[in-house]
């Protein structure tokens, strides 16, 4: 009698746990996001923040397959950065608010005028964010609501500068074999550079470290920030190779130095002061001549 009872107890038990169990494993799945957003439905992806220290905003809009800033249509998107911030935001879960009073939106930066960043998605609705909680890891509130949610989302995505959503090597280029400057020619043969003029090689030596530095910097040159001022051109060259060269100019204004690439009209992009120290120098193939040192005009003097 004792062992049915016993079994009996057990019994009950499991099923209990079963039940707890059954009841916390449906009940998240059971509560409908509050955000319900496909990415079909963004057709416009416009980023502000109250910041002072950023751009305080840019737009971006859909044309066809393709983004484009909405200010710049002319520069060339990254559309896989797009496509990736607008699979986070589809993806959003917002089940159980971390508070739904109006009076707490301050506290979490997502206050309609108190918020760390506002994303404007046309039709599909806006979206204030706020504090940064944990490690990709944000405090939002759809613009039409009163609750707070914290959510999985990469802040650092969400860039209200323009700079960080043009592709990377808009202004670069791959494998430069030749410099071109009036008259003046770098040209790359087996690994090996030359300094033409007038069509005829010149036999002085190259400072190849100073060359080669100038190259890696035109190589892996990445957009700054973007300007459509008229600026006074200060130096230019022609790089590529056999079969294309683009046109680089620079210009400077006070402590700032800016570049712009052919093809890319009406637009200036920021350098860092070394790297513009660095694209200058291909604006003038001669001064990479090594000079001869006093010994060497020396000996050669007493050879003669």
């Amino acid at each position: 009698m004792k062992v049915i009872m016993w079994l009996g107890i057990g019994l009950l038990l499991q099923c209990g746990v079963a039940a707890l169990l059954w009841l916390n494993d449906g009940s998240d799945s059971a509560v409908t996001s509050a955000w319900q957003v496909q990415q079909s439905e963004i057709t416009r992806l416009a980023l502000s923040t109250q910041s002072e220290e950023a751009e305080q905003s840019v737009a971006l809009i859909k044309s066809g397959d393709h983004w484009a800033l909405e200010s710049h249509p002319e520069l060339a998107v990254d559309q896989s950065k797009v496509q990736r911030v607008l699979t986070q935001l589809s993806r959003l879960s917002m089940r159980f608010p971390e508070t739904t009073s109006q009076a707490s939106h301050t506290r979490f930066k997502v206050a309609q005028d108190d918020y760390a960043l506002k994303l404007d998605l046309g039709d599909a609705g806006q979206l204030y964010v706020g504090n940064t909680p944990a490690f990709k890891q944000v405090y939002v509130r759809p613009g039409e609501s009163d609750e707070v949610y914290r959510v999985e989302l990469n802040r650092y995505d969400l860039s209200t500068e323009i700079k960080s959503w043009l592709e990377a090597n808009l202004l670069s280029l791959d494998e430069v074999s030749q410099i071109r400057v009036g008259d003046s020619q770098l040209i790359k043969r087996d690994e090996s550079w030359a300094l033409h003029k007038a069509g005829e090689e010149l036999s002085d030596s190259l400072d190849t470290d100073s060359l080669k530095a100038a190259l890696r910097t035109l190589e892996t040159l990445r957009v700054g920030a973007v300007s459509q001022a008229s600026l006074e051109v200060v130096a230019s060259f022609e790089a590529g190779d056999d079969d294309m060269l683009s046109r680089y100019e620079l210009a400077r204004q006070g402590d700032q130095y800016w570049v712009r690439k052919a093809g890319i009209e009406g637009y200036w992009f920021k350098l860092s002061q070394s790297d513009f120290a660095a694209l200058q120098s291909l604006s003038d193939p001669e001064q990479l001549l090594v000079a001869d040192t006093p010994q060497q005009d020396a000996s050669e003097q007493t050879s003669d």
